[in-house]
């Protein structure tokens, strides 16, 4: 990142001393700069006319401050090319990414393509300039990482990526970004142990539903929980509003945690006992159908031993009716 990265945008300036268009170093940013991380020679050339003030490329710690794998993609649909950008591109830098991979759809199309840029597309790499741009150094040359000629080296891939779709031909995938989940550092604090209340259980209601709502009213039922941290239930959920089918008396969920109109706040009562609450809230809808209701609430929860049990818990039956 370069000195004008520092003095930010008009719309939203930069501290201290730094201005946009700056292509000279100063001898106290530059030993603020060596005290993190001194830039090698070989970054420095690469990186002319940029005076560096950040050398993120050679950053890793703990990770690497920057991408070192970034995916090209261009997805059509019918005489639609989106060109899936990893990256901020300026306008101008979207334009000529724009006609050079309209150039070659257009060859070997009967119709004219439409192409657009979809930008910050799988990953972030900061912002591509053009070269003439980047010989300025405002915010955006200095946060152009890969140098001067990082534009001409997207569209070059962008043109193998069209030709692609022109010829049918299978392109190589490439080399993969390496998987980061078994080194991410957590400063969240893990869970400790979860307890119930004296004489209660997980899953127990402290607080039930009334006998009876109208549509437009607000259910609020809080249940004995333990931590949510213990298990995210992806792809699950942490509630669900049921409704009675008054002819099998089954129960069909009409709503979980992903609806609108419901709420799930967890709260930590007290951190040494490790007792929580679970309070479930539901907006009731004003085309609730009539009839027979539950709210359940689901869980995991952490002994001493660490060891992690799940549990669930009913409210009372409540009705809804029409006023």
């Amino acid at each position: 990142m370069g000195y004008s990265f520092g003095a930010g945008t008009t719309d939203g300036p930069g501290g201290f001393d730094f201005k946009q268009g700056t292509k000279s170093e100063s001898l106290f940013w530059n030993l603020v700069r060596d005290l993190i991380t001194t830039p090698s020679e070989e970054i420095q050339e690469c990186q002319k006319p940029k005076p560096i003030l950040l050398p993120t490329g050679e950053m890793k710690f703990p990770y690497a401050w920057q991408p070192f794998v970034v995916p090209t993609q261009i997805l059509r649909i019918g005489q639609m090319a989106v060109v899936a950008v990893p990256a901020e591109f300026t306008t101008m830098s979207g334009r000529r990414t724009r006609n050079a991979v309209k150039t070659i759809l257009d060859k070997c199309s009967s119709v004219e393509n439409q192409v657009v840029i979809a930008g910050l597309s799988n990953t972030y790499s900061s912002y591509v300039t053009t070269y003439e741009e980047y010989q300025v150094q405002r915010y955006e040359g200095a946060s152009t990482i890969y140098g001067q000629h990082t534009l001409r080296a997207y569209i070059q891939e962008y043109e193998k990526l069209a030709q692609s779709l022109c010829t049918g031909e299978s392109l190589p995938d490439g080399p993969a970004p390496k998987s980061m989940l078994g080194e991410e550092i957590s400063l969240q604090p893990g869970v400790i142990f979860d307890t119930a209340y004296f004489g209660k259980n997980f899953g127990d209601v402290l607080k039930d539903a009334k006998e009876r709502y109208c549509p437009g009213d607000t259910v609020f039922v809080t249940f004995v929980s333990g931590h949510p941290r213990n298990d995210p239930m992806l792809e699950r959920t942490f509630l669900a509003i049921e409704k009675m089918n008054p002819l099998t008396g089954n129960w069909t969920i009409i709503a979980t945690d992903a609806n609108w109109e419901t709420k799930f706040h967890w709260v930590r009562t007290n951190i040494l006992l490790g007792h929580s609450e679970a309070i479930v809230s539901w907006d009731i809808p004003e085309d609730t159908e009539p009839g027979k209701y539950r709210i359940r609430h689901f869980g995991h929860s952490k002994s001493i031993f660490q060891t992690i049990t799940p549990y669930k818990g009913t409210s009372s039956t409540f009705i809804i009716k029409k006023v």
